[in-house]
């Protein structure tokens, strides 16, 4: 039967230096040319995504912010989209900037991906310290805990910074990851996931074998059903190769 495997990038595929290592790289382009069925799940925009896997083959569609969309990387067209109710924004807008921070919008024309467009909106992305995004944090999920995913990590790269993602409830990677199974007809029981943070839980919880790094926060361990070596070590890569 078809497996199916999705890796998160930071953490997880991505080295220290949130890049693919050459090992990476070259022995994800002979698994995929071989058929491996494989796609990523990650926080970051579709344009981010397509920067970094620029020169590899990936021919199924990508989950990018964190779910809100799934998409091709070749054409850019999302076969899903998840996008924040607009009566919604400026109330969001006026919260972040009373608290001294700015938002940053990931803007969807319905077709194509867009940073600071004025079309529908599928994320706003705040950064800031850990104290000012704490507070902000709270307030923000008292307001809209029952509309909207609010979610706050620190940045894999700076640790002083911080990020807070406001995204529709549908954004989610475990939604995600269970819409691309279906559309490709593979059960669930045979997809095979692999991450490192919490907004990688719900989606180890719902894959047939989900896979903790060994970097890998201790509560995303305690719902794994393995853990492998770090992101430091081309732990997925070595996986794909032993397991598909």
């Amino acid at each position: 039967m078809t497996k199916l495997y999705i890796s998160d990038l930071d953490g997880t595929l991505l080295n220290a230096k949130g890049e693919l290592s050459a090992y990476s790289r070259h022995q994800l382009i002979h698994l995929l040319e071989r058929g491996v069925h494989f796609s990523v799940a990650s926080a970051r925009s579709l344009s981010s995504i397509k920067h970094l896997m620029k020169g590899i083959p990936l021919q199924l569609p990508v989950i990018a912010l964190n779910g809100a969309s799934i998409s091709s990387l070749a054409t850019g067209i999302h076969d899903v989209m998840h996008v924040i109710d607009e009566h919604l924004l400026n109330k969001i807008c006026a919260t972040v900037q009373e608290h001294g921070l700015r938002p940053f919008f990931s803007a969807n024309d319905g077709i194509k991906h867009n940073l600071h467009g004025n079309e529908q909106v599928s994320c706003i992305t705040i950064t800031g310290d850990e104290h000012k995004t704490k507070n902000l944090l709270s307030i923000l999920r008292d307001q809209y805990q029952d509309q909207l995913q609010v979610q706050h990590f620190q940045d894999h790269y700076s640790p002083k910074k911080f990020w807070i993602m406001i995204q529709n409830n549908m954004a989610r990677k475990d939604y995600a990851c269970l819409a691309l199974a279906n559309s490709l007809n593979i059960p669930m029981s045979q997809v095979t996931v692999f991450g490192d943070e919490f907004n990688d839980i719900e989606m180890l919880e719902v894959s047939g074998v989900g896979v903790a790094m060994g970097n890998a926060i201790e509560a995303l361990k305690q719902v794994a059903d393995e853990v492998i070596g770090t992101n430091l070590e081309d732990s997925v890569i070595k996986y794909l190769l032993a397991n598909s």
